[in-house]
């Protein structure tokens, strides 16, 4: 598979190069020159195939069978085991539950793939690979999850203080071993900001081998597109059970994403052009709404981030937004035309995990509240939604105890760290502080 930037669409890299690099030198974003939808064959035969066939297929699609001469079912099948089931909440909504990974959020899908290709990409050239990540929650304990142990990859995950949960917190700052946690005294947008600068700084990129896990990587990103198959194959079969609606045949459908960086809408916007028979997104935000402004006409003006309960999608300034532009030709008009955007404030994002408990049974996380809020305010009296949920409600135990009057309950994979120990490093927002790190782990690995 090879790939251009957004910024230049002359030039080709091929997809390991575009993996090691993560960010590309002139700034841009890697994205596929383009998309080829998957062929009839594949839709009719969609409903029967189980979990692993279908992603292997998706992804023999969008990569070929080898990547480079590494087996692509194969880092499918090491990656993707575990499942994204539909649970229909009323006759025309339902949620996507993407909690069911290792680290209890939807970027296992991705962080576990690109772990499998990086790792062999290491071996295969014989050097060390450092990931460098900016996690505003989810992203962080998926990444250091991800690559744990793995051999020729060191992982760094840099994180704004007392911005994330406790949990998530444990998630990657209490591994240890060849994954270094760094809490850094200033918001995710800091974060974020180092990351793009070490990337951009040859030194360090070549020679520690420095690329990214957050969603400016395409290896992250593009797995995420499984998901929204996984869906549409569920939503089929639930369809044909008739457990939804007794209106005739229902198959497209509307799809709510709560937006951090705009990985996750990204990914969707692909599965659509690949396929998928969504009808149209919803961008669902907190405060952060930048996009959902420009999405209702106003010039697009990143901000600076604002502290909310759904703190990953704590963003002002969106990694992915490059990338959506140019799938639309960057063309502002056709963006607006192809998606909504809705803001929901905290005070909302509570009220809906109490009324949805209390009308359901179901506890929603506060990231998954504010995408089904989105969708009920957003779909006709015709349509069918899937919103995506996109974190365990046991990650934000406060926040949901606040909504609903008691902790959720707490899955195994989350359980299991309940009481573990964390050793971050403390570096202040400056590059300088960054560079130091950085530095003392070349002087290691000499």
């Amino acid at each position: 598979m090879d790939l251009i930037t957004t910024s230049d669409s002359t030039t080709i890299v091929p997809f390991s190069q575009a993996v090691t690099l993560g960010l590309a030198p002139d700034g841009g974003l890697f994205i596929p020159p383009t998309i080829t939808p998957l062929p009839s064959s594949f839709w009719d035969a969609i409903i029967t195939m189980d979990r692993t066939e279908l992603c292997i297929t998706v992804a023999e699609h969008l990569f070929g069978r080898t990547i480079e001469g590494m087996s692509t079912a194969e880092m499918v099948a090491e990656a993707i085991t575990f499942g994204a089931p539909v649970i229909p909440m009323s006759d025309s909504i339902a949620a996507l539950e993407l909690f069911h990974g290792p680290t209890a959020a939807f970027k296992d899908f991705g962080a576990r793939f690109l772990a499998a290709v990086t790792t062999r990409i290491a071996a295969t050239q014989g050097r060390r690979i450092t990931i460098l990540v900016a996690t505003s929650g989810d992203t962080g304990g998926a990444v250091a999850h991800s690559f744990w142990r793995r051999p020729g990859v060191n992982v760094v995950v840099l994180y704004p203080a007392g911005m994330v949960s406790p949990i998530q917190e444990k998630q990657f700052a209490g591994l240890g071993e060849n994954v270094l946690a760094l809490r850094v005294s200033g918001p995710f947008d800091a974060c974020q900001s180092l990351v793009k600068k070490a990337l951009s700084h040859s030194q360090y990129r070549e020679s520690l081998g420095l690329t990214s896990a957050n969603s400016i990587n395409i290896a992250r990103l593009l797995p995420q597109v499984f998901y929204y198959f996984l869906a549409h194959q569920e939503w089929l079969r639930l369809t044909e059970r008739r457990s939804w609606s007794s209106a005739s045949s229902p198959v497209p459908w509307v799809c709510a994403v709560p937006c951090g960086n705009f990985g996750n809408l990204t990914a969707g916007l692909y599965a659509q052009r690949l396929g998928v028979p969504i009808s149209r997104f919803i961008a669902a935000t907190n405060a952060n709404d930048a996009v959902p402004r420009f999405l209702a006409g106003a010039p697009y003006r990143p901000q600076p981030s604002i502290a909310t309960i759904s703190n990953a999608m704590d963003i002002g300034d969106p990694n992915n937004m490059p990338r959506v532009m140019s799938l639309h030709g960057n063309e502002p008009q056709l963006v607006r035309a192809s998606l909504s955007g809705v803001s929901v404030s905290d005070d909302t994002t509570i009220a809906t995990m109490r009324d949805v408990y209390e009308t359901t049974g179901y506890i929603l996380d506060p990231h998954g509240a504010v995408a089904y809020h989105a969708l009920t305010t957003e779909l006709r009296p015709d349509e069918h939604g899937i919103f995506l949920h996109t974190a365990h409600p046991a990650k934000f135990s406060q926040v949901v105890t606040t909504a609903i009057g008691f902790e959720p309950p707490i899955p195994p994979q989350l359980a299991a760290i309940a009481d573990q120990p964390i050793a971050p490093r403390e570096i202040s927002p400056e590059f300088k502080a960054l560079e130091e790190v950085l530095s003392e782990m070349l002087e290691r690995s000499r």
